[in-house]
Parts: C-alpha cells; sequence; structure tokens
C-alpha cells in the first residue's frame, strides 16, 4: 500500500511531513514525482509550476534550489505545515528506509532530459536502496534510457488514466491539434465551459488555462515534439495494454496502470504475471474503487487515502482471512456445545 504523494489528503503533497504522516498511518510506502531545477538539482514536485502549492510563483526548471528552498509549501494546506519547504531527492532517500517501497516518478521533463536520466540514475544507485525503490513514468523512453544506465533499479510503466480517453475528442475544442503541443501558447487555448471540471481534476490552478497549460505540459514531457494528432494516436494504443506492453522495446518490472484500467480488462493482472511484470495500481480512493481495486490482488496499491486503504486490505491479507475463518469456526463450534446443566 504507496501512499500517492505521500499522506496527501492531510499533509501537504511531495514533501517531508507528507511522507512522515504516511508512515505514521501505516503505509508501506509512498509516491512522489521529481523534476530538475534550473541548476540541475532533483526535487520532489508533482506540477511544472508551483503556484498552486506555495507561496512562490513559476516552474520548477526556471528555479534553482536555493530558490525554491526559500518559499514555503507547506501553509497552503494548513497554518500548522508553515515554513514546510519542498524537499530535494537526497531527502526523500533519507526516509527510504523507514518503508518497503519508495515509488518516485520521473515527471516528464521539459528541458535537460540527458542530464535529468543520467543524474537520476547516479542518484539512485549511490544510494545503495534499489531494493526498495521503483522509478515510474509515463514516457517509456525515459524508463528504457535508465535501465540502461543502472541495470538494477527496478522500473514502472505508467498508463494513461481511462479518463484520458474522453478527452480525445474533446482536445480538438480547446487547442491547435496540427502544432507540436509545447510550442502551443496559453493564449491559444480555447476552452469551453463544460470542459472546465474535467480538466481540474487532480490538479490546482488560478483559471481553466492555467490548468489547461499544466495538462499540455505533462503531454508534451510524454511526447516530445509531436502534435496532438500525433498523441491521441498513440494514447489510443493504450486501451489494449497487454499489447501495449508487448510492443515495448524494454519489459518494465511493473505496469502502474490507473484503476479503471483493471475493470475495463479483468484479466491484466494475470497476463501482466505470466510475463513477470508485477502490477501496482494508481488512485482507486474510494470504498467502493479500494474494495474492487484489491479484489484482483494486484502487486500494489497507490491511493490518496492510506488508512482507508489498510483498512480495506485487511479484508484480502491471508493471515487475516486466516484468522477471521478460525474466529468464525471457533464461534459456531460454542454454539454446537451442549448447554451447562
Amino acid at each position: 500500500m504507496i501512499a500517492h504523494r505521500g499522506a496527501s489528503t492531510v499533509a501537504p503533497e511531495d514533501t517531508i511531513a507528507a511522507f512522515l504522516e504516511a508512515k505514521r498511518l501505516g503505509a508501506d510506502g509512498y509516491e512522489t514525482d521529481i523534476q530538475i531545477t534550473k541548476d540541475g538539482k532533483l526535487v520532489a514536485q508533482h506540477n511544472y509550476t508551483i503556484d498552486g502549492n506555495s507561496n512562490g510563483s513559476g516552474y520548477v526548471h526556471d528555479l534553482t534550489l536555493d530558490e525554491l528552498k526559500a518559499l514555503d509549501f507547506g501553509a497552503w494546506k494548513e497554518e500548522k505545515y508553515k515554513g514546510e519547504t519542498i524537499a530535494t531527492l537526497e531527502e526523500c532517500l533519507a526516509k527510504a528506509g523507514d518503508f518497503q517501497v519508495i515509488n518516485l516518478e520521473i515527471k516528464a521533463p521539459q528541458k535537460m532530459r540527458d542530464v535529468y536520466v543520467q543524474e537520476f540514475a547516479a542518484a539512485i544507485e549511490k544510494s545503495c536502496l534499489t531494493d526498495r525503490i521503483i522509478i515510474s513514468s509515463f514516457d517509456a523512453a525515459i524508463l528504457q534510457e535508465l535501465k540502461e544506465l543502472a541495470p538494477n533499479v527496478r522500473t514502472g510503466l505508467l498508463t494513461v488514466a481511462e479518463l484520458s480517453f474522453l478527452y480525445i475528442p474533446l482536445v480538438p475544442l480547446c487547442i491547435p491539434t496540427d502544432k507540436p503541443v509545447n510550442e502551443i501558447k496559453k493564449e491559444e487555448l480555447k476552452i469551453p465551459g463544460f470542459a472546465t471540471f474535467l480538466m481540474s481534476i487532480g490538479i490546482r490552478g488560478a483559471t481553466p488555462e492555467d490548468v489547461g497549460m499544466e495538462l499540455l505540459g505533462t503531454i508534451a514531457g510524454m511526447f516530445p515534439g509531436a502534435t496532438w494528432d500525433e498523441i491521441s494516436e498513440e494514447i489510443l494504443k493504450q486501451r489494449e495494454l497487454v499489447s501495449y506492453v508487448d510492443s515495448l522495446d524494454f519489459q518494465p518490472d511493473y505496469l502502474h496502470c490507473e484503476f479503471g484500467a483493471l475493470l475495463r480488462i479483468p484479466e491484466l493482472v494475470d497476463e501482466m504475471h505470466k510475463r513477470g511484470i508485477g502490477v501496482n495500481v494508481w488512485t482507486p480512493n474510494t470504498e467502493s474503487e479500494l474494495t474492487q481495486a484489491f479484489a484482483f490482488h494486484p502487486d500494489g496499491v497507490i491511493t490518496d487515502e492510506p488508512a482507508l486503504a489498510l483498512e480495506i486490505r485487511k479484508k484480502y491479507d491471508p493471515v487475516e482471512v486466516f484468522i477471521q475463518k478460525l474466529r468464525e469456526w471457533l464461534q459456531s463450534r460454542r454454539r454446537r456445545l451442549p448447554a451447562a446443566s
């Protein structure tokens, strides 16, 4: 059970405070995104910009580590977290020994890709924690590069959310589709009102256009230099996840699929296991979603609700199930015993 962005529902996401809270709740691990700063340092941050979770503004890759460290990344969540700073990769790894697993997502970089992957591989190998770390990314090419540089590092291929397939007919209403996505400017966005709520799920921004640019940045990082017409073709390939994984030039250690993929492809976990690939499912968060997710017996669940997930997992833990069955058997035996005269 992996806490998504740390215990992000109660503590500021991707911070040391969120990781410590995840441990207090009993999580087996935590997940966080890693990006590169202007001066080549690696830090934990989900959005490309820091506008939504700090008292600063701008893109991570346009700011130095010192500039980022001078900002407050906690007060936006709750006053008691005031003064929480952005975490470096080294600070994240310093907490790795307290967990069974750490999932570090390489946020598809918008700049300095080569240096980024090399620095990342070196930092992981230097940590001597490769047995606890999984490196995930939506960009299969990044994972392949990483595996070549550090063969012992475990990789997790992230695949798109089920909601992404709904975006395909909507996106042409919002952006020019024949222009490289990384070259699209904010003033070119035309976001219909009905699309606003879809775009804002999981991402903060001052305006729909801010959210749109954040999403475009993510897409551009996953598919560098590609137009939306080209990108939509690649996204549609993931409708058939098994054949998509089989088509890759390398084999990831894990498939990190969105929860909805299990419902759409019930045999997915078994098919991946046949190939020697583990499955970690990301962000089932409600009681219903978590119950369904555990029923598929994935290797891991990455969730925003670690406390709830831990409670539901007990129902599927072999030891817990055995104890419960034994308890029920003893109770039934007691009921059958004759009453003392």
